[in-house]
């Protein structure tokens, strides 16, 4: 699918708060799509799209220890969930006490008020594709670079400490909650040599038209050069 004319959307929200090397590579990016004849349409998605993140927490933290239950059972491990969680990390016990089980697991009724606004989600994205007249909508997969082992709790944008979960599931929360098609391409590297990717939704259904937009987003983003080992 050539690129001429097609209207790909860019939200101010998923450009809000980046890492400094990801700003870079990413405006660069949309300037390379832009010399290939692509239309970026600049309009801020509804409110209520960006609270994907928070629907996404609120209803995997409550489906997480019915859903890990079922899968030891569909594989036969014979192992409980108790049994399983015994086994694990004391930080990954901690993390799991802290969000995902009682009393820190959502209660029933925020995760019913959440599966309500995910609908009401899906209807505004589809209507904000339709009003912006775009094909993708395209941001930056995530807001920071990876940290290193061990350094996971919070990442450091712009000299301010910033929570793991929301520099690395902000944007791509979208995705998941609304059902759409999703696609990351590698934009750039960051100044350290490490990969920045470049996220392009379209709307549920449209996985075909993504992939064949995505192999002229591919040659107009160009490729970056192998790792060194």
């Amino acid at each position: 699918m050539p690129l001429t004319g097609v209207r790909i959307g860019v939200s101010p929200f998923y450009q809000a708060d980046l890492d400094a090397d990801i700003e870079r590579v990413v405006d660069d990016a949309f300037g390379r799509l832009r010399d290939a004849g692509a239309v970026i349409v600049e309009a801020d998605v509804p409110e209520i799209v960006k609270a994907a993140f928070d629907i996404a927490g609120a209803l995997m933290l409550y489906e997480a220890v019915p859903s890990i239950t079922k899968f030891l059972q569909a594989q036969g491990t014979g192992l409980t969930f108790d049994q399983a969680f015994g086994q694990v990390t004391e930080s990954m016990q901690g993390f799991f006490k802290g969000v995902a089980l009682p009393p820190n697991r959502p209660s029933r009724e925020v995760y019913d008020e959440m599966l309500i606004k995910r609908e009401q989600l899906k209807d505004a994205i589809s209507h904000h594709f339709e009003e912006q007249g775009i094909i993708a909508l395209a941001f930056p997969a995530i807001s920071a670079l990876p940290p290193r082992i061990g350094e996971e709790a919070e990442v450091e944008i712009g000299g301010k400490k910033v929570s793991f979960f929301v520099a690395f599931g902000r944007n791509t929360a979208l995705s998941p909650v609304a059902g759409m098609a999703g696609l990351v391409l590698p934009a750039g590297l960051s100044a350290g040599g490490l990969p920045i990717g470049l996220e392009f939704d379209a709307l549920a259904g449209k996985d075909r038209d993504l992939l064949s937009l995505g192999l002229s987003l591919e040659k107009a983003l160009g490729a970056i050069p192998p790792p060194s080992v």
